[in-house]
């Protein structure tokens, strides 16, 4: 039997834990096809006629995250850092509500109606927000703050979605995150014991000026093609 290494933090988690054997594991890294249809350029105006559907304001400079509407997918300490900022700028996020399970709803409404949060939340499950909002110029950046997550590819995501004109990356400094972002190079890590760095991080992404933007988002591109081309990783298998 051959395990498949899918990423460094699940290989390493299975070998310390599991016992498995280094000599029998083949790498196939996680990755995407860019060439889905998933990935293609939408028009201006497709992008603003889908936004404008759910009245996100198209003058403003966005923060975007999307993600399960569970504790550990951070949907708390990304509200807490948004009452925090200091730049303007103009919160929407995408929390999947479980049907069957519990979900995180109900704490996340509260936080937003104690701290009187102006922001687009977002409880239903809609795949297809992420591929308009990510292609918007003023969506500045795409924060997942996860307080665990063995291998999301919304990171790889967001680079092909943000490279001709989009937002960044800021994740938290967890498990398979670390694997795909360096911090400051390629996209931007976060440590999450407190909203105040988080806000900190977020004001700093958002006063980059364009052409640092440019120079991270085209290394993104580059990480993606070297590491993350699913097409590439398989070939290489």
């Amino acid at each position: 039997i051959i395990i498949a290494n899918t990423g460094e933090f699940i290989s390493n988690h299975l070998i310390a834990h599991y016992g498995l054997s280094r000599d029998k594991m083949v790498d196939l890294v996680q990755g995407i096809n860019p060439d889905l249809e998933r990935y293609k350029k939408f028009s201006d105006d497709e992008v603003k006629n889908y936004l404008v559907n759910y009245n996100i304001p198209l003058d403003k400079n966005l923060i975007f995250s999307v993600g399960r509407a569970v504790e550990y997918k951070g949907f708390d300490l990304l509200l807490e850092a948004y009452s925090k900022i200091q730049e303007d700028a103009h919160l929407v996020f995408v929390a999947s509500p479980y049907k069957t399970e519990a979900s995180f709803v109900e704490e996340l409404e509260k936080i937003i109606e104690d701290k009187k949060l102006n922001c687009t939340p977002i409880f239903a499950c809609d795949f297809q927000l992420p591929r308009y909002i990510c292609q918007w110029h003023n969506t500045k950046i795409v924060a997942q703050l996860s307080r665990c997550e063995p291998f999301g590819l919304v990171p790889e995501e967001v680079r092909l979605w943000g490279k001709n004109t989009g937002p960044i990356i800021l994740a938290s400094n967890k498990d398979g995150f670390i694997e795909q972002i360096e911090d400051g190079v390629d996209g931007f890590l976060v440590n999450l014991s407190d909203p105040s760095t988080i806000a900190s991080k977020i004001d700093e992404i958002l006063k980059l000026n364009e052409s640092e933007i440019q120079k991270i988002k085209q290394n993104g591109i580059n990480k993606f093609s070297n590491n993350f081309d699913y097409r590439v990783n398989m070939l290489k298998c």
